[in-house]
């Protein structure tokens, strides 16, 4: 994402074979990213995607305690 001067995250895949569980259910096979910035140098979240759903689990693992899970998903008609 660039959007200078609010945001311009960068991210590198770690695993795309990770099994994640949240709230919502164990998700195998889930794409995970190491995502950072140059506007808080230092700070280090890892994202979790599951195929068919998107994103599940982001937890900061530098930087900061924050940790969003999947808790529900809601299909609009």
């Amino acid at each position: 994402e660039v959007a200078a001067p609010l945001a311009q995250d960068e991210a590198i895949v770690l695993n795309l074979h990770e099994t994640v569980a949240v709230p919502l259910g164990k998700f195998t096979n889930c794409l995970v990213t190491k995502e950072f910035t140059q506007l808080e140098p230092g700070n280090i979240e890892h994202k979790f995607y599951a195929r068919g759903v998107g994103f599940i689990l982001g937890v900061v693992v530098k930087g900061g305690k924050e940790r969003l899970a999947l808790v529900n998903i809601v299909r609009r008609p």
